[in-house]
């Protein structure tokens, strides 16, 4: 099996969907080499749409060293726009950007016309248990690393509080669209 079917082969297994929709983003650098999104509706719960990126790990990051990343999103929301944005981060930063824990990339507009969330959070992804975020490719691990989205006006807070403080935080529902932007310290 090649990287594709094998990566594919082992969200079957995590989601129970062997159909999800597919969407495709170009490569700013290799037109050639598109990035894809593998959407699923309803997943994990019903009302939600989870996403995971393919070809995040077509790259090379000098931070990566025990192997590389895709990206995942889940939020109650059928909104395309929000596994768009996680695409387009790849296909704009793939290479550039480590999508390390705790890492803060801005989007520099809104991600979705329901909220006026402009970044994200890299973090592990809650919906997937160490061994599901995880999957052997034939020349290296990939793991599978989420995306939070926030409000531009969180990341002071953030920086202040540290990472697992900020997570705590009550208000804080890391899958609605349409929650309100955390202010301080509860």
């Amino acid at each position: 099996m090649n990287d594709r079917e094998i990566y594919f082969s082992h969200l079957t297994s995590i989601t129970g969907n062997p159909e999800p929709e597919v969407h495709r983003v170009g490569s700013r650098d290799e037109p050639s080499d598109n990035v894809t999104i593998l959407v699923y509706r309803d997943w994990p719960t019903e009302g939600m749409t989870s996403a995971f990126t393919f070809g995040l790990s077509h790259a090379t990051h000098p931070d990566w060293k025990h192997g590389r990343a895709e990206l995942t999103i889940s939020m109650e929301s059928n909104n395309d726009s929000w596994p768009e944005a996680m695409g387009r981060l790849v296909s704009e930063l793939r290479g550039r950007c480590p999508f390390t824990f705790g890492e803060i990339v801005k989007y520099g507009k809104p991600i979705s016309t329901e909220s006026a969330m402009n970044a994200f959070l890299v973090f592990a992804p809650i919906h997937l248990t160490k061994q599901e975020a995880q999957v052997r490719l034939n020349e290296y691990d990939c793991f599978i690393r989420a995306v939070y989205p926030l409000f531009e006006e969180e990341l002071g807070l953030l920086d202040r509080l540290g990472l697992e403080t900020f997570w705590k935080q009550p208000g804080w529902d890391i899958t609605s669209p349409h929650r309100e932007v955390l202010r301080g310290v509860h």
